[in-house]
């Protein structure tokens, strides 16, 4: 990584450290963002979540239908925001079909994607769904 673009990771107190101090030593040459949020989701989650998918897709039906792995995400991530009473909102898209303006999985914190596989798990074993060791 370059010295004008830099990431760190706040896990503790000496890497707040270590980002303020690269802060205060990068000079006003340039201009610079400096962004501070939440730990989105991590690699090793997004490969469970879609493994997850893909054992709904193969062993699973909704409502007597086969859904790909694509489908049940969005089927999971919308039913998870109803059962966790998080914000949601239906709308009437424009040809007329009903669109959930649901959120998005990958801005999903650690915690928060985390509280969606456990849902998944949960629904996949109450459902018969053998889970892979992927």
């Amino acid at each position: 990584m370059s010295m004008d673009k830099r990431k760190f990771f706040i896990i503790n107190r000496q890497s707040l450290v270590d980002a303020f101090k690269w802060i205060c030593s990068i000079g006003f040459d340039k201009s610079f963002v400096v962004e501070v949020r939440p730990l989105t989701r991590t690699d090793a989650q997004n490969r469970l979540l879609h493994a997850l998918f893909g054992d709904l897709a193969h062993q699973a039906k909704w409502q007597n239908e086969k859904l790909t792995a694509e489908q049940w995400k969005m089927l999971m991530i919308s039913a998870h925001t109803i059962a966790t009473k998080e914000p949601n909102k239906m709308v009437i898209g424009l040809e007329g079909e009903v669109v959930n303006l649901r959120e998005s999985s990958a801005k999903m914190s650690v915690a928060r994607l985390n509280s969606l596989i456990e849902y998944v798990q949960c629904w996949a074993v109450e459902n018969g769904v053998v889970i892979s060791n992927r």
